[in-house]
């Protein structure tokens, strides 16, 4: 992520929350205190809330490394440090807004 705004369609916004757990990875995301998170972190939250602890923590870590962290990376929506296992947080108000609308919206 290089500190721009992603630019991306309304189909692709759409297309990028459309699976639960992803909203799950940017809520957690848009309210964590630190900009950065680790993986396990992450997972632990998406686990105990997106897939109400059905996965098991390795799992869930694994969808996360290779489905949808990298679905939202490759947008510019947050950056995927997978060396390090640590997922940078976004600072972009369009997706804020777009979760925000899905939840108000549809759940």
């Amino acid at each position: 992520m290089t500190g721009d705004t992603p630019s991306f369609g309304t189909e692709d916004a759409l297309r990028l929350v459309l699976s639960e757990r992803r909203r799950a990875v940017l809520r957690y995301l848009l309210a964590a205190s630190e900009p950065v998170v680790s993986l396990s972190e992450l997972a632990t939250a998406v686990r105990l809330g997106a897939d109400d602890g059905r996965l098991d923590q390795a799992s869930v870590e694994a969808v996360l490394h290779h489905v949808d962290l990298p679905k939202l990376d490759a947008a510019g929506v947050i950056y995927d440090d997978t060396g390090n296992n640590q997922v940078l947080c976004p600072d972009t108000e369009p997706v804020a807004e777009l979760v925000e609308l899905i939840d108000e919206q549809f759940e």
